[in-house]
């Protein structure tokens, strides 16, 4: 009796790499769309991370320190503007607060300003809370903690900032757009 031994045939490897190269090409030809989806994903949750740090400043109790020259701070926000898509604020709040930003060197001051651009080339803020507002201000006071959101002049229950695509803002592509919505409790979502 002859003993069978155990290959590969040549037709096995033929369909193998067959497979491996349709494989290849749907995953090719869906890289742009990957890429997009990641670039929006990751824009989402740094701001998502960024309304966290401002809320967990104002939360910290942090002293101030000789820089601050003796102000006392009554809370942290983030400040959005439609008319600057593509960066935002980290405030300080000085007493006695507003609640929310002001241009004003004596009510508020910079933390830090925010560039889209440097961490997700290409996404920006398409809209606020899906109507004509144009800037929204969310502020964290402690101890509670005190939220307050401001866009114009109404106090909102919510904020949602919408991102985007730079070229597929247009469209109605559900995976072209992130929702980062932040509620009257100060709970921070992305949709």
């Amino acid at each position: 009796m002859f003993k069978k031994e155990k290959g590969i045939t040549l037709i096995e490897i033929v369909v193998m790499l067959a497979l491996i190269a349709i494989f290849s090409s749907i995953l090719i030809s869906d890289f742009p769309k990957i890429q997009r989806q990641f670039m929006l994903s990751r824009a989402s949750h740094k701001l998502a991370q960024d309304i966290r740090r401002a809320q967990d400043l104002a939360l910290s109790g942090r002293r101030p320190t000789e820089e601050d020259e003796g102000e006392k701070i009554a809370g942290y926000g983030i400040y959005f503007n439609t008319s600057t898509p593509t960066q935002y604020i980290i405030y300080k709040d000085i007493v006695p607060p507003d609640y929310e930003y002001t241009d004003d060197a004596e009510d508020t001051e910079i933390v830090e300003n925010i560039d889209i651009t440097g961490f997700a080339a290409g996404v920006h803020i398409k809209e606020i809370n899906s109507d004509e507002s144009n800037f929204a201000s969310i502020n964290f006071s402690p101890p509670n903690p005190l939220v307050t959101m401001t866009m114009g002049v109404l106090d909102q229950q919510g904020v949602e900032i919408t991102l985007c695509m730079d070229a597929y803002c247009s469209e109605a592509d559900s995976p072209t757009f992130r929702t980062v919505s932040v509620n009257k409790s100060g709970l921070i979502e992305i949709k």
